[in-house]
């Protein structure tokens, strides 16, 4: 019977152990956001073998961005793969199609350089794209380097504004960041908080591999939007003063996270702004790469941050993700409607879904 009464309690023991290991958000649960709900029905699933597809909204109606290690629309891991691919995305979002612009399957121009990127940004109808390095995985922490496209996404030239530590930005234990994901407005960039453009980049904790980044930290840069391509107009998040508003520095060394998660880490991320709920997003991958997904809403850029999500579900999400991005196209006017795309066992996934919002 002691024996018995032992085997509980060893049992009990264990349990407790690995109730207290699981995963938990790193901020506290939204109280303006109180549930997020997916529809099933509505997800589409599209060009297999490519991955990462950041999102923007043109002053031409069209939807632009990137993909990865695919041919794209039409293509396949093998068929017309590309190291790095841009598309247009036409249509609403139940009827959308997906067309291969430079690079990939069918398409009428060459993919324009190899890489990564997580940043694609439409001022007007100007695009605008962060590369990150020249091969996959920890390749793409060797810089950051920002393309401008005048035609559309047909062809792009470089400008003069990379951060790396050749060229003496990052010192010492300081190994840069990479990630760099343009904060999403409205069509066009319309509906901009303010004549800047914000920028959500992922601190290298760790050069030495491609897995999570932790401790997880995020930190924040912003440019006027008609000087993207002076590298001494960015300023970048230094942390709040005193009456909680943010201060910003041209020293890139004192720079502050604006998200920390010291626990579960991070890697790739997306930002975007909800006009209709007047809440900035900010979607990272958490954990590791089998299912799990981390949302998190503020009132402003810099925060403070609630969680909106925070879970493991292969079923939905995958079990390979690397990014959530909101389509600011296909969102409802009130704001609680969504459509989220991201990376399902690399391919394009979109889902629908609604934010339920606590109306007081």
């Amino acid at each position: 019977m002691r024996a018995i009464f032992g085997w509980f309690v060893t049992m009990a023991a264990l349990a407790s152990v690995v109730c207290a290991a699981q995963p938990s958000a790193p901020y506290p649960k939204s109280e303006f956001i109180t549930g997020m709900t997916f529809d099933p029905a509505t997800e589409r699933v599209l060009a297999p073998g490519s991955d990462i597809w950041p999102l923007t909204w043109a002053a031409d109606g069209h939807q632009y961005t990137v993909f990865g290690d695919g041919g794209g629309f039409g293509g396949t891991n093998s068929d017309s793969r590309v190291s790095l691919g841009i598309a247009r995305i036409e249509g609403g979002k139940r009827d959308f199609t997906g067309v291969n612009i430079a690079g990939g399957k069918n398409a009428p121009h060459p993919a324009p350089f190899v890489g990564k990127s997580l940043g694609i940004l439409a001022l007007g109808n100007t695009l605008h794209v962060w590369r990150h390095g020249a091969g996959s995985d920890n390749k793409a922490f060797e810089f950051a380097r920002l393309y401008r496209s005048d035609d559309r996404g047909a062809t792009w030239q470089e400008q003069p504004v990379e951060f790396s530590r050749k060229n003496g930005d990052f010192a010492g234990e300081d190994h840069g960041f990479f990630s760099l994901a343009f904060c999403q407005f409205g069509r066009g960039y319309e509906g901009a908080r303010d004549a800047f453009v914000y920028i959500y980049a992922t601190e290298i904790v760790d050069p030495s591999h491609w897995r999570m980044q932790s401790p997880g930290k995020i930190t924040l840069l912003r440019v006027p939007k008609d000087r993207l391509a002076e590298k001494a107009a960015y300023r970048f998040f230094a942390g709040l003063d005193p009456r909680g508003q943010p201060l910003w520095t041209a020293d890139i060394a004192a720079r502050k996270p604006v998200w920390e998660d010291a626990v579960n880490g991070t890697h790739r991320i997306a930002a975007s702004y909800n006009a209709g709920l007047k809440r900035y997003f900010l979607s990272t991958m958490t954990v590791d790469r089998v299912g799990w997904a981390g949302i998190y809403e503020a009132p402003e850029p810099w925060g403070p941050w609630r969680t909106v999500l925070f879970e493991k579900n292969p079923e939905r999400f995958g079990r390979k993700v690397i990014t959530f991005t909101f389509s600011n196209k296909w969102a409802s006017a009130d704001g609680k409607d969504f459509v989220l795309v991201h990376t399902k066992n690399d391919a394009w996934a979109s889902i629908e879904g609604s934010f339920q919002v606590n109306a007081k």
